[in-house]
């Protein structure tokens, strides 16, 4: 139970600390590139994209890190590359729908341009590599708590 606790507090943690970015990144760059904003985003001042993407990246990042606890519990208590390998992927199961709804708006457009390509990685592939890094230090670092004591 004391990993998944870990799992659940070490996920938000870091969930709210790169979605944070990603929020600023959005915010930021957005506006500057004349990019359009995903429609739950478009129309909010920079301080509330911030706070929304932080909200999403606390409620995904203590999902996938209750995810990743209770899976190196079961399979790799003291395992720490399995455990990196089981943070990395269970991570980004709370992040599986943001390529179908990246790419369909991607693929709307006839002529794909930079901004287009920059929308994609601001809202695709930023948010799903930031989970990638997070879960592999959640897992390993879970996997070391998980360790049996000899």
């Amino acid at each position: 139970m004391r990993v998944v606790l870990m799992g659940i507090a070490y996920g938000a943690l870091l969930g709210v600390v790169f979605a944070a970015l990603l929020g600023v990144a959005i915010a930021v760059a957005a506006p500057q590139l004349g990019l359009a904003l995903p429609h739950r985003l478009a129309g909010l001042s920079p301080t509330q994209i911030v706070l929304n993407t932080v909200v999403v990246g606390l409620w995904a990042g203590a999902l996938g890190g209750a995810l990743v606890g209770l899976l190196i519990r079961l399979f790799a208590p003291g395992k720490v590359s399995v455990g990196r390998w089981i943070g990395a992927l269970a991570a980004c199961l709370p992040l599986v729908w943001l390529p179908f709804f990246g790419l369909r708006g991607f693929l709307r457009n006839e002529l794909i341009g930079t901004p287009d390509v920059i929308q994609l990685v601001l809202t695709v592939v930023a948010p799903v590599a930031a989970a990638i890094m997070a879960g592999a230090l959640i897992g390993g670092r879970l996997a070391r708590a998980a360790r049996p004591i000899q």
